[in-house]
């Protein structure tokens, strides 16, 4: 229970971003990336049994297996970001270079 608390207030913070006014799409992108490798990060720290950035699953001490099956979610949340916003991927260049 507790890692589903404390991914879904990474997503929330991360939607709240999303939603301000006049952001940029270039910004847009720029704040999916940092949450990427903010996944990415997390993935591995949680296979170093390294719990500090998820204090919800940290209270909840979970068993190595469960360590490791939060990580293996953690990467295909991952992926499907990547899928989700593979098209910006494509055309990341030229977003920098228009603003």
């Amino acid at each position: 229970f507790g890692f589903a608390v404390d991914v879904t207030a990474l997503m929330n913070e991360l939607n709240t971003k999303l939603q301000c006014r006049g952001i940029f799409v270039y910004e847009m992108y720029s704040l999916v990336k940092a949450f990427m490798k903010k996944l990415q990060f997390l993935s591995s720290q949680i296979e170093d049994n390294i719990l500090t950035h998820l204090p919800a699953l940290k209270e909840a001490t979970p068993s190595t297996d469960h360590l490791c099956r939060y990580s293996s979610m953690l990467g295909a949340l991952h992926g499907e970001f990547s899928r989700r916003f593979q098209d910006f991927k494509t055309v990341e260049n030229e977003m920098h270079m228009t603003f």
